[in-house]
This record gives structure tokens, C-alpha cells and sequence, in this order.
């Protein structure tokens, strides 16, 4: 059957269930299903592993503080962007994701005000600056909520300092190691047929010429139940069938399963050589991930609403998950995210990010993708054409199963002036806590 991950990775995941299931070399690890010891953690580390310092020469490059000065978050219709200006009057920008009209209260009040008047050159740091403060107590506040906002406005500082650097971001984030990302198709429907589909697919995959998709499974934290009777195990074997043995298919379940039946529904894929399996379990429920990861061959994959460090430091040393999926804004960012991904090069195991999408936002896993050294063998690229988005240039577009990486200044990306003119300002944001 496929593997997601490579087979170097793959005899290292092995062993260590091997740990678990046999006891050898643990010790008083099964006393408990959340503990293990250093010397453990130590001995499933990378020996060449070489964590990633974003912005470590930044005051080389820049060698005046780059102030912030203010911070608006902006709306056009459905769409959501922030916009931030430093006191020399350079702009930075973000496009929003969906989450922002329901957060504005913590956006606004809670995480915007740390930046200002902040020195945009100590970026590296800010996250844990701002989680720690003792005067705001912001840790009472943890959640997905809370880093998106902040992951908002760290994308506007990066594409500020690349500006001001004249350099892309990826080149500020590390050593460029790729000038184009293969990417998956990922269908976000579960409102068709097996049959409407692969067709509608194929048509994307025939134009993009993809040689990897993401089909849903299961009904999306549903509790056993499918999106209708029948449609997952259906679907799977048309999709085999329609795209052939040499496309690698993967799935995502969303939530759907408890362990049981998501082993069962597991062994399923396994039969046809499915590459990943996401989310089989409810997101939260890691422990459920690691007994479902313990039973099967096919690679568990998830992380996508996960924020928590602690939680992702256990979800790895004990393989609840195989192939590490944070969402950029949903875990903080993209430095937050190195720092997920350095943690994976740890335990020798690939990043796919979470990011559904084929917009502007799609340069922020460009730019993270060209530099992570343990990349997953396809990216998350969103198989519907978009329709309606905020204008931008250059197009972001696939390729041959690619997608290239952004070579301009900052983000690499530009907005229609006149478009922008057009904003309802939500929220400006210029005077620290």
C-alpha cells in the first residue's frame, strides 16, 4: 500500500509503537498515557536535526527599528484583510480568513494593541512576549481564536520587513530550498455522488495536471454517521477507480469517527491504497488519534485546529499523528508554525500544512513551504476556482501538479490600489494595551 511519509520516517514511526505496545526501553512510561521521559524523547530525536531561526540576521538587514504604528483591520463584502503601517509609513498586509467576523472584540481589543509602537525587527520573539504577559494575562485567553488574530498581524510585520529588507519572506525565514511546491487538490464537498465527484475533480486535476488529491470522508464531526449511508466507502473505490493506481488519493474525515469505527474505515483505505487519513477521530480527542495511528498501516495525519504546543510535543513523541498538519493562522503564524515544524524534524516526521486555499493567503504556505526542510511530499492547494476574491498580482496559480514560490519583496504580493480604496474600516488599532 502507499505511504505519505517517507520509509526512512516510516521504520522510525514504526519502532517507536513498538516502544509503546512492547514496553522496551520505557519503563514507568505505562504508568501513564501522558507522560514520558527525556531520555525517551531524546532517543527518538533526528541526530542532524537543525532547527530553522527565522529573522536571525533581520537587524543586519535592517539596521533601523522598523516602529508600528497603527493596525486596521479591513473589510470588502465577505472578505477580510489586515492592513499595518509603520511610522515611516511603510504598508504591510493579510488577507483575513473567514474566522475574523466573529473575533473582532479579542482582535481589537486584546492582540492588536500589543504591536504598537513595537519594533517590528523583534518579530522572532513577539509570540512569546505576548502569550506571557503577566499584565494582560493573555494565556487565560488560549484558543484558536486568539492566535489567528495574532497570526494576522505577523503576517503584515513580515511582509514589512521584506519590504523594507528588499527581499521575499521565505529568504528572511531561512534557506530557500525549493522554487516550486507540488501540491494536493483538495475537494472541500461532500454534497455529491461518488460519480459527480471524480468528474468534477478530474476536470481540475486534468487542468492543473495534479498528480495528488484530498477527497472528504464521513459527515464532519458526525459521530459515525456519513455525509449519506454508503457514500464514503463508495466514493473511495470510484475515486480508485476513475483516477487509476497512479494517483496518489488521501483522505479527510473531519471529525467523523470514535476509534472503532475509525479503524474500521481505516482497514477500508488500507484495501486501496489510500496515502493519508485526516482528522479520523474528533480533533481534540489526541488520545483517540494515537490508538487509531497504534492499529493501522495507513498514515494518520491532523493538527489543523491545534494550537497548543504542550499538546503538539505529546501528539508527536507518542504518534497520535504521522503527518503534521498545522493551519498557519489557526496555530499563530508563520513562526509560530517553524516552530511546530522544528519540533517535527525531531521525531523525523513531515509538515503538510492546513490551507484550503488558492487566493492571496496562499503566499503565506509559499513562503513557509520553500524554506522547511522535513516537507511534506505534496501541499494543500484548493481544487474549486475561486470566485470573487480580492484582486491581486502575480496570479497564484498551479502548474504541471506545482505551485512557484513568490520572489518579491515582502509577501510577493500586490493589491489594486483602487480596490483597496474601496475598504470599510472595521477597526484601527493605535495605542498599545
Amino acid at each position: 500500500m502507499r505511504k505519505y511519509i517517507s520509509e526512512h520516517n516510516n521504520s522510525n514511526k514504526l519502532s517507536r509503537r513498538q516502544w509503546f505496545k512492547q514496553g522496551a526501553g520505557l519503563g514507568a512510561l505505562a504508568l501513564s498515557p501522558f507522560s514520558i521521559s527525556a531520555e525517551i524523547l531524546e532517543s527518538q530525536h533526528k541526530p542532524n536535526y537543525v532547527p530553522l531561526k527565522p529573522l536571525e540576521n533581520i537587524k543586519e538587514l535592517i539596521n533601523s527599528p522598523v516602529v508600528i504604528d497603527r493596525i486596521e483591520i479591513l473589510r470588502f463584502g465577505k472578505e477580510y484583510m489586515t492592513r499595518t503601517t509603520t511610522r515611516d509609513g511603510v504598508v504591510g498586509y493579510s488577507m483575513g480568513n473567514n474566522r475574523i467576523p466573529n473575533l473582532l472584540t479579542i482582535y481589537k481589543d486584546l492582540v492588536a494593541p500589543f504591536f504598537i509602537g513595537k519594533d517590528a525587527r523583534e518579530l522572532a520573539v513577539m509570540w512569546d512576549q505576548f502569550y506571557y504577559n503577566s499584565k494582560e494575562r493573555v494565556y487565560k485567553y488560549a484558543s484558536m481564536p486568539l492566535w489567528n488574530c495574532f497570526g494576522q498581524v505577523e503576517v503584515t510585520l513580515l511582509d514589512i520587513l521584506g519590504k523594507v529588507a528588499q527581499k521575499p519572506v521565505c529568504e528572511l525565514l531561512g534557506k530557500v530550498l525549493s522554487t516550486e511546491i507540488p501540491v494536493y487538490l483538495s475537494s472541500l464537498r461532500r454534497d455529491t455522488s461518488p460519480e459527480q465527484e471524480c468528474e468534477w475533480l478530474g476536470e481540475r486535476v486534468e487542468a492543473c495536471q495534479a498528480k495528488s488529491i484530498k477527497i472528504k470522508i464521513g459527515g464532519r464531526m458526525s459521530k459515525n454517521v456519513d455525509a449519506y449511508p454508503g457514500r464514503t466507502e463508495n466514493l473511495v473505490s470510484y475515486a480508485r477507480k476513475f483516477f487509476g493506481d497512479d494517483m496518489d488519493i488521501n483522505v479527510d474525515a473531519n471529525g467523523s469517527y470514535d476509534v472503532a469505527k475509525a479503524i474500521e474505515v481505516g482497514r477500508m483505505l488500507e484495501d486501496y491504497g489510500i496515502g493519508f487519513y485526516e482528522e479520523p477521530c474528533e480533533w481534540e480527542d489526541f488520545v483517540a488519534h494515537q490508538q487509531v495511528a497504534d492499529v493501522l498501516r495507513i498514515t494518520i495525519a491532523g493538527g489543523e485546529q491545534d494550537y497548543s504546543l504542550p499538546k503538539w510535543e505529546w501528539m508527536m513523541a507518542n504518534g497520535a499523528l504521522e503527518l503534521i498538519q498545522p493551519d498557519i493562522m489557526y496555530n499563530g503564524g508563520i513562526l509560530r508554525t517553524i516552530h511546530v515544524a522544528n519540533m517535527a524534524m525531531r521525531y523525523n516526521l513531515p509538515v503538510t500544512t492546513h490551507n484550503p486555499r488558492n487566493n492571496a493567503e496562499y503566499a503565506n504556505l509559499l513562503h513557509l513551504a520553500a524554506v522547511l526542510p522535513n516537507l511534506g511530499p505534496f501541499q494543500e492547494y484548493r481544487a474549486e476556482i475561486p470566485k470573487g476574491k480580492i484582486p491581486y498580482t502575480p496570479e497564484i496559480s498551479c502548474h504541471n501538479g506545482h505551485v512557484s514560490i513568490l520572489t518579491q519583496p515582502g509577501m510577493g504580493i500586490q493589491y489594486d490600489p483602487d480596490f483597496m480604496n474601496q475598504a470599510e474600516v472595521l477597526a484601527l488599532i493605535n495605542q498599545t494595551w
